[in-house]
């Protein structure tokens, strides 16, 4: 029963499908890359507009334990039990599910990033909808905020 709803959620681990999380990362930027780029192009002003900042009050290694278990758990909840659990409506209901839920709880880190996530939500949705892990995914979610994480510190 519960080995029937870790490998329903994509749990099973294995160091190929988490190493597989690796070149997903590259692809997870160049899709952000190219979302902001079109936003900026359609929308100028909104190069003006920030999204939420962040100062780290807590040692290093803790944000990095937050990070990665974040990360864990929006794939798990929005990619993995979302999609699981809409699967017999199909994949263009389940994924979009799944995308527009990501959508709305990243609002509040403003218009920029909000509407950046619509593609990548779609994207590790697909990815999720064919491979049924989420190993890749959690690889590339830990990878992609921890670089937020340094980046954000050097501007400060």
């Amino acid at each position: 029963m519960m080995s029937d709803r870790i490998r329903r959620l994509g749990l099973q681990f294995s160091w190929r499908a988490a190493a597989a999380g690796i070149p997903l990362f590259v692809i997870y930027l160049l899709v952000y890359w190219v979302t902001a780029t079109l936003i900026f192009l359609i929308v100028p002003d909104a190069r003006g507009l920030r999204s939420i900042a962040f100062t780290a009050h807590v040692p290093v290694w803790l944000m990095l334990v937050f990070l990665i278990g974040n990360a864990a758990f929006e794939e798990l909840a929005v990619t993995g039990f979302v999609i699981a659990s809409l699967a017999e409506k199909g994949a263009a209901i389940a994924v979009t599910a799944s995308a527009l839920l990501r959508f709305a709880y990243h609002l509040y880190q403003g218009p920029l990033s909000a509407v950046s996530v619509i593609p990548l939500g779609f994207l590790l949705g697909a990815l999720f909808w064919r491979a049924r892990n989420l190993w890749p995914l959690i690889v590339a979610h830990a990878l992609a905020d921890v670089v937020v994480f340094v980046l954000s510190a050097y501007r400060g």
